[in-house]
């Protein structure tokens, strides 16, 4: 048998409607051990760790069988080989990405999230990682992101931790917020001040269109020049009309496209609300690829008040939505369905904004919520947890707890942070920042959906 500080380590976390555990790539770390050699490994940040086959469902397509599935795969991987649907915009000189609901990546195969089965990018995955890396190579980023070092933290859970020093280190300072409805101020820092190197192309469904489009209407995906990992970029809704960081409808909408548009489950979206260690006052949102299974993936969840979940087994409290739901509502149609589950989100979280409760949002995919349902195929899952407002200036501890963190991905901002992170103090964190606004916020989430 080999050594325990050299045997590799599946990580388990535990998902008590499927029964048994989802297996890690990386090594756990071991307090006996030095946590910068066998118990965490450098990795570099390449599209080369993306994996995760999909399938794209068109138009609402029934559920395949397992062969016809992969018949489908290849199908598509033809389609998707032809050249993308750009253009040139004037004086932005930004990439137009048009697409449609017959692009997106309705399910993504269980066996291929299992099995960790390399994917068939689509066109929205290879056109954001063809961008990225040219904004990178013409010098757009505060550093260079190469190699990350990354661990499994030791315990129940399987929190990630990565060290990533030069972002604490050469990000732009954050803004410093004292309440949630602070207006957009053009004077500070926004992003119709980025270099035109930084913005990477505008994203543009004709099918949503109903009136004439202007300047103040596009959709943009902005590198993010202090990134956390490979693609991080930053969806900006309706860039030119300088909203506030105040969540809409239609950012949502954008969020959940841009994740349906991806065909691996790695694609992360999130959300961070002012008092929620949100750094710009500017609405955006942000999306990154992270190769390595997170506790939030497969976390059980209670029922609690029509599509409304709570977090279960969890020590950051909070509430989940899922789709496509259980119940359907929208006769045959996913994108009715989406437009069903953009409302039932947008509404609870714009009472929360109202009830002055600051709020972080993940999105990812991950296993079905309800156990009747088949588990041919990948959910998303929509969390939002509720938070302690954050003061002023973001504090300087070893890590934060915004959207990434509450998801399970923890970047720590210094090497001893690094070596010495535990879960308990995660945990503790996680714990102690979301506990009070929860039971704020049952009671809201309770009136908005117990008739649903």
């Amino acid at each position: 048998m080999l050594a325990s500080s050299t045997r590799e380590h599946f990580s388990r976390c535990w998902n008590n409607r499927l029964g048994h555990y989802r297996r890690y790539s990386l090594q756990e770390s071991s307090d006996s051990e030095d946590n910068s050699s066998d118990g965490s490994r450098s990795r570099k940040i390449s599209d080369e760790s993306l994996s995760g086959t999909s399938v794209s469902g068109g138009n609402d397509s029934p559920p395949l069988s397992s062969r016809a599935l992969r018949r489908k795969v290849r199908t598509a991987a033809t389609k998707r080989s032809s050249p993308n649907r750009m253009m040139m915009l004037g004086n932005d000189d930004a990439r137009e990405f048009l697409y449609s609901p017959s692009d997106f990546v309705w399910g993504i195969l269980y066996s291929d999230y299992v099995f960790n089965e390399k994917p068939q990018p689509t066109k929205f995955d290879l056109l954001l990682q063809s961008t990225w890396k040219s904004a990178g190579d013409s010098g757009v980023f505060r550093y260079k992101l190469d190699t990350v070092d990354t661990k499994v933290i030791k315990g129940d859970f399987g929190f990630i931790a990565q060290l990533n020093t030069k972002r604490a280190q050469e990000r732009r300072p954050p803004e410093n917020f004292i309440k949630m409805t602070e207006i957009f101020d053009a004077n500070k820092f926004n992003f119709t001040r980025i270099k035109k190197d930084e913005m990477l192309f505008e994203m543009k469904c004709p099918a949503e269109e109903t009136t004439a489009r202007s300047n103040d209407r596009g959709d943009f995906i902005v590198a993010n020049v202090s990134p956390l990992e490979y693609c991080h970029v930053l969806l900006v809704p309706k860039l030119y009309a300088c909203q506030p960081q105040v969540l809409t409808a239609d950012s949502l909408r954008l969020a959940l496209h841009a994740l349906l548009l991806s065909g691996t489950w790695k694609l992360r979206v999130g959300f961070n609300s002012i008092g929620a260690l949100a750094s710009v006052n500017h609405l955006h949102l942000h999306a990154y690829y992270l190769a390595h299974n997170l506790p939030t993936e497969t976390l059980p969840a209670e029922p609690f008040a029509g599509p409304c979940h709570l977090v279960a087994n969890y020590p950051a409290s909070g509430f989940v939505f899922q789709f496509p739901p259980l119940k359907r509502r929208s006769e045959g149609s996913l994108m009715g369905e989406l437009d069903f589950f953009i409302k039932d989100v947008y509404t609870f979280v714009d009472r929360l904004q109202q009830s002055d409760i600051p709020h972080n949002i993940f999105i990812t995919r991950g296993t079905p919520l309800y156990a009747q349902m088949s588990r041919q195929h990948l959910v998303i899952r929509l969390y939002v947890w509720t938070r302690d407002f954050a003061y002023g200036m973001k504090d300087t501890t070893a890590f934060n707890a915004a959207l990434a963190e509450l998801s399970g991905h923890v970047p720590v901002k210094t090497e001893e942070g690094y070596k010495n992170i535990k879960e308990k103090d995660v945990c503790t964190v996680l714990g102690d920042v979301t506990q009070e606004m929860f039971l704020r916020a049952k009671p809201i989430a309770l009136k908005l959906f117990k008739s649903s």
